[in-house]
């Protein structure tokens, strides 16, 4: 067609955009002790606020670690296990832990191991209930005495049968 111009439709290939690594989801690193997988019960950011000491009668005697974080950061189950006892401020144990999850890994009537995650703000699990590692369990808190805050924090205990283990030398580093 005279007088008409042509228009030229020019492709150039773009580069994809690399999508950004996402970041690890949780569970985050494992680490294996008596057969159980273990893993950090916190998910988000949080800091070792008091750690670890067996000597009783010790002004810092701690027979876990204490981890800040801001209240109502989700808690998870370190192991899987099931939930051998639930509590709160006005049982005996929550007098000092406040809201607390103690959970069981083992087998029935055996030894086994136990963690304990206190000072709650809210329990989400319930009493025989079996739980896998990572899934949320409670939230942090304050309630009870807990020593190490000025805002939240978990008290995370490892015992077998009654024996408080070093949660750093179990959890992964």
């Amino acid at each position: 067609v005279a007088g008409s111009t042509t228009a030229k439709i020019v492709t150039t290939a773009q580069t994809p955009v690399k999508p950004e690594t996402p970041p690890t989801d949780f569970p985050r690193e494992v680490k294996e002790y008596n057969s159980l997988k273990f893993q950090w019960p916190i998910k988000s950011s949080f800091t070792v606020a008091r750690g670890f000491n067996k000597s009783a009668g010790s002004v810092d005697f701690n027979p876990g670690i204490d981890l800040g974080a801001d209240i109502g950061t989700e808690i998870c189950a370190a192991a899987d296990g099931e939930v051998q006892r639930v509590g709160g401020v006005t049982d005996e144990l929550g007098s000092s832990l406040g809201n607390y999850v103690i959970l069981y890994h083992g087998e029935k009537g055996g030894g086994g191991l136990r963690t304990i995650y206190a000072h709650n703000s809210q329990n989400l699990v319930q009493v025989n209930q079996q739980v896998k590692r990572g899934q949320p369990i409670a939230r942090v808190g304050n309630t009870g005495r807990p020593v190490a805050s000025n805002g939240g924090v978990l008290h995370f205990e490892i015992r077998e049968v009654t024996t408080p283990l070093d949660p750093m030398k179990i959890l992964p580093p």
